[in-house]
């Protein structure tokens, strides 16, 4: 009986039927094997391209965060200004009312304040002139002929 079943296992397939329509079968083309150093190679670059997005990403992500950070500081700064230059507004007209008042006051019969007496003035001499020794100058020195420096807001 073994022998049987041997036999029937080996049997030799039946033809298939071939189309005559101009779709025939076609056969599968094999595909290519690559090589070892081919495979290495591609996941070598795999690997590389892998880091490169990642790092990409990274910095893209960074680039983001440092333009925010800073378009904060700068509404930051500028809201500070705004309140610097409006205090500053303020103190201006504040010293002008105060001077106004000082003045009026001063004029008052009131006061006690006497108008300034030639006598009373106090002229002191001029003081010897001294020698300008600046930094500017003393560089200058150290310059080779005919060139001279930028000036310092360049």
């Amino acid at each position: 009986m073994s022998l049987a079943l041997k036999s029937s296992s080996f049997e030799s397939p039946q033809p298939q039927r071939r189309s005559t329509s101009p779709r025939a079968t076609r056969p599968i083309p094999l595909q290519p094997r690559l090589d070892p150093l081919a495979l290495a190679r591609l996941q070598g670059l795999q690997r590389v391209s892998s880091v490169l997005a990642t790092t990409t990403l990274a910095l893209s992500l960074l680039s983001y965060g440092a333009s925010v950070y800073i378009d904060q500081r700068v509404e930051q700064a500028a809201q500070r200004l705004s309140e610097l230059q409006h205090s500053q507004q303020q103190m201006a007209t504040f010293n002008a009312v105060l001077k106004s008042q000082m003045a009026a006051q001063a004029q008052l019969p009131t006061s006690g304040l006497q108008p300034p007496k030639p006598e009373a003035v106090v002229f002191l001499a001029p003081a010897t002139p001294r020698p300008v020794t600046t930094a500017v100058t003393q560089a200058s020195k150290f310059l080779p002929l005919g060139q001279s420096r930028p000036p310092l807001g360049y």
